[in-house]
């Protein structure tokens, strides 16, 4: 949930929904989390393609200015007022990240299938991406 008046919506197909709750109209759509990096050959590209955990929203929260997706092994941070991902760490786990929760002081922590847990702090906005934090890496 967003605020009272907006919710959003995740699926398996990597599509990520802002509604307002009032009238059920889209607010805002993302499914840009995932795309093939361009040296990957053709081969490559279409078998990473086919698995639907590479672009699958598994489990996302949000506050008042962005959601934070956990998309296959990824994380993304989106933002409202922007509509689109202003941050990213593509490769967060070795396994599909299943949970992601806000920390105070811009940081994220996030656990995979493989038993991982890591924290993340997001840089400034100029930089546009999420790293981890010197003691980022835990085993659960």
């Amino acid at each position: 949930m967003t605020t009272d008046l907006s919710f959003v919506t995740g699926s398996h197909v990597g599509e990520l929904i802002i509604w307002d709750a009032l009238d059920w109209t889209m607010q805002a759509y993302e499914r840009n989390f995932w795309d093939p990096s361009p040296q990957l050959d053709t081969q490559q590209e279409i078998k990473l393609c086919q698995k639907s955990n590479d672009i699958s929203i598994h489990h996302f929260t949000c506050d008042e200015e962005n959601v934070f997706a956990a998309v296959g092994r990824g994380l993304y941070v989106y933002s409202l007022q922007m509509k689109r991902v202003i941050a990213c760490q593509k490769t967060a786990h070795d396994s599909n990240v299943l949970h992601v929760a806000r920390l105070p002081n811009r940081q994220l922590i996030s656990c995979s299938e493989d038993g991982s847990v890591r924290i993340w702090e997001l840089r400034e906005k100029q930089q546009l991406a999420a790293e981890p934090v010197p003691t980022g890496f835990f085993n659960m």
